[in-house]
This record gives C-alpha cells, structure tokens and sequence, in this order.
C-alpha cells in the first residue's frame, strides 16, 4: 500500500504530457507559432467543409464514382462501372473511403459525400504539419512558420479538401514520404532505417500508387537521399526492403486487374 501511494504520489508531482507540451511551446515561439498555423489551417478547411459540402455528388462526376466505388468496396463488391469490372479510375481512394462508406451507410450519422470530406480534412491538416517539417530540414528553423502559415491558407488547399478527389490524399502522402526520404531514410551516421520500418514505408509508396501512379516517383526521391552512401549495395538493400513494402498494396490490385476479362492486364494503376 506504502509503495502504491509513493507512485501516485510520485506520478502526481509530475507535469502531464499536455502540461510538459504547454511548457515546450511557451519557450519555443517557433513551435507555438507552427501550432497556431496547423490550427488555423484544420479550422479553415473544417470550415469550408461545412459550409460547402452537400450531401450528394453529380451523377457522373469523377466525385461520384470515386464514391461509387467506395460503396462497393464496402460491401466486398469489386469495383465496376455499368456492371463492367474497371480500372479506369484508380482504387487507392475508394480503399481509404471504404471504411467511412460502411459506416456512412450503417449509421446513418453523415452522408459519404460528407465523411469524404473529414478525410479530406485531416489529410489536409497532416500536410500543414510535415510541410513545416520539411522546411525544417531543407531551409533551416526559420522557414518552419512560414511554411506552415502559407500551406495552411492556400486557397487550392483548402478547396479540395471539399471534394472527394485525390488531390489533398496524395499530397499529404507525398509530402510525409519525402519528409521520410529527407529525414529517416539515412541517417546523419550513414545508416539506412531498419527494415522494419523501410517495409512500412514502402507500404505507403505503394499506396500512394494506388492514389495516383506518380506516387511510385518516391522511389526515385529515394534514391537520390541514398546516393551519397558509399556502400552501393546498402543502398539496394534499403530500396529492396521498400520494394517488398510496396508490393504488399499493390501486387492484389494487379492480380484483380488481370484476373478481371474487361480488364485483362496486370498493373496496379489505372488503365
């Protein structure tokens, strides 16, 4: 009971998390400033959100049969236009909406045009945070607000995330892989990540794929982060391990495309 009480004791006589954060960002105005714009930046496309969303999309909107497969998936259907299996449109955003779809159409608390949107939202709100990162890394500490202020104002930025289109999706992935690529990927002592998290990476490549084909340039940001490794082999073995990651989202879709008669051809993006 003695030792019970000491720990309770002990763990209230120190600061919480959120407490210890407060502290940080009092004494860091670059911080409190970066904070200030991440906020700014969530509230306006909350906002916009909400004022501009509607319940449904045009009918033959590249909105609506984004949405459309969505539902589809969803329901464990494979994606089809007009009763025909497709890969016209590619499947990385209706994989990401498909859980909001079920839950759009079990609960009933929002429309999927809407839920969509939120997506949107904290993909946006992500973007905000890591492009200030990445203005840390490649510019210095004082690039950092004004990175995070203008990405959180900027106006195509918003207006997407008002829309279910794979514009804001694919650019926060783009911009968190590259911070990956400038940041994790080799290390100031020369070594690469560890598998592990090489693998987890590449997963994320592949994914970008499947949002838009170009997310597979990563591979070619990554090469160039490695290329001042002196061991060439190391390097191989970093870019093998996120190839492995990369398959892991992208090898179903091409075996589905193939398998597919109205399809026929074993690629993983749109066709």
């Amino acid at each position: 009971m003695t030792i019970t009480l000491s720990k309770v004791i002990e763990a209230g006589s120190r600061p919480s998390r959120i407490r210890r954060l407060g502290i940080a960002l009092r004494r860091r105005p670059v911080d409190r400033g970066v904070a200030v714009a991440v906020a700014v930046g969530f509230a306006l496309r909350l906002g916009w959100v909400c004022w501009t969303t509607r319940s449904t999309a045009e009918l033959y909107s590249d909105q609506a049969q984004y949405l459309s497969m969505a539902s589809q998936i969803s329901q464990l259907v494979s994606p089809s236009i007009g009763g025909r299996v497709t890969a016209l449109y590619p499947l990385g955003y209706p994989l990401l909406l498909s859980p909001v779809a079920f839950l759009a159409r079990h609960t009933g608390w929002f429309s999927l045009v809407f839920g969509a949107a939120l997506v949107n939202v904290a993909f946006g709100t992500f973007t905000v945070w890591s492009t200030s990162q990445l203005a840390l890394r490649w510019f210095g500490s004082a690039a950092r607000l004004p990175a995070a202020s203008l990405m959180a104002v900027a106006p195509a930025q918003i207006y997407f995330t008002s829309v279910a289109l794979t514009e804001t999706v694919f650019t926060a992935l783009l911009v968190g892989l590259v911070l990956f690529a400038s940041t994790r990927f080799l290390a100031a002592d020369g070594r690469f990540a560890p598998p592990r998290m090489l693998i987890v990476a590449g997963v994320f490549v592949g994914f970008a794929t499947l949002v838009r084909s170009p997310g597979a340039l990563v591979l070619v940001i990554l090469v160039v982060s490695g290329r001042g490794h002196s061991a060439r082999p190391a390097l191989a073995r970093a870019l093998g391990w996120v190839v492995l990651g990369a398959l892991i989202p992208l090898a179903p879709v091409a075996l589905r495309n193939a398998a597919s008669k109205s399809v026929g051809l074993a690629a993983p993006s749109r066709t």
